[in-house]
């Protein structure tokens, strides 16, 4: 199953010139299982971009979700720039996601772009083989943060779908859906993947995180660390150019 595009649009403060948020609009999601100690999770947008979109943002952050045993498990991936994304895994309890570790992730921007992370079992439940993951679903948000922590703006820019959730999936269950995307390294060496997918749905906003983080490399640009300080990075940038302008008119001759 799929999400409709186009049901992204853009607010006073994510996508502030975009009728449609593309880089935030919720395509599909699928699961796969490609080893006996990890999931697999592909997650694809319209026109996923590294940057943010125009607005009082510094970063977005894009979630999928399931329910097993009564629980809400998670994965997150959050963006900054080319080259600096971060991805995680953890829960929602009372409506508040927690992260509980990394993970590995690749993030391919551009018309269909893809996020895909390969998630340890054992950061989201232990589900075995057989396991029913239900309701699985996505959500997309602007972000006042740095690599994860930080502000998350709790309007959602996309939920997929828009009620409900997906069809469940049942894992080491087989379908094709991920043939041919691009998937994190990593894998654990001799296991093949199976795979299928579903659609995907809405859900409670997040909160900063404080757990470590590996960073991605997105095609063309160099991949660097980035400590999880939760500081903005334009707020440095911008009060360096102020002090350079100042010392600039105060070196200017014949001023009173």
């Amino acid at each position: 199953m799929v999400d409709p595009v186009g049901d992204a649009p853009g607010s006073l403060l994510v996508g502030t010139t975009d009728s449609n948020v593309d880089s935030l609009d919720v395509k599909s999601v699928a699961f796969g299982t490609p080893s006996a100690s990890a999931l697999r999770i592909l997650l694809t947008l319209k026109n996923l971009q590294a940057l943010p979109p125009v607005g009082v943002t510094t970063g977005t952050s894009y979630f999928v979700k399931w329910t097993q045993g009564g629980t809400i498990y998670a994965v997150r991936a959050s963006s900054n720039a080319p080259g600096v994304q971060t991805y995680d895994a953890g829960e929602f309890v009372a409506g508040k996601y927690t992260s509980r570790g990394q993970v590995s992730g690749v993030f391919t921007a551009g018309p269909n772009g893809t996020i895909a992370f390969t998630v340890p079992r054992s950061l989201v439940g232990s589900p075995g083989n057989g396991t029913t993951l239900s309701k699985p679903a996505a959500e997309t948000h602007g972000t006042l943060s740095v690599a994860g922590s930080g502000l998350t703006y709790t309007a959602t820019t996309d939920l997929a779908p828009n009620a409900g959730g997906g069809a469940s999936y049942v894992v080491g269950q087989t379908c094709a859906r991920m043939a041919g995307a691009v998937v994190p390294p990593r894998d654990v060496p001799g296991s093949s993947s199976t795979t299928s997918s579903s659609s995907t749905s809405s859900s409670s906003p997040a909160s900063p995180s404080t757990s470590s983080f590996s960073v991605a490399r997105s095609p063309g640009t160099a991949s660097r660390a980035l400590p999880n300080t939760g500081v903005d990075l334009r707020i440095p940038v911008l009060g360096a150019l102020l002090l350079l302008l100042a010392g600039v008119v105060r070196r200017r001759p014949g001023r009173p």
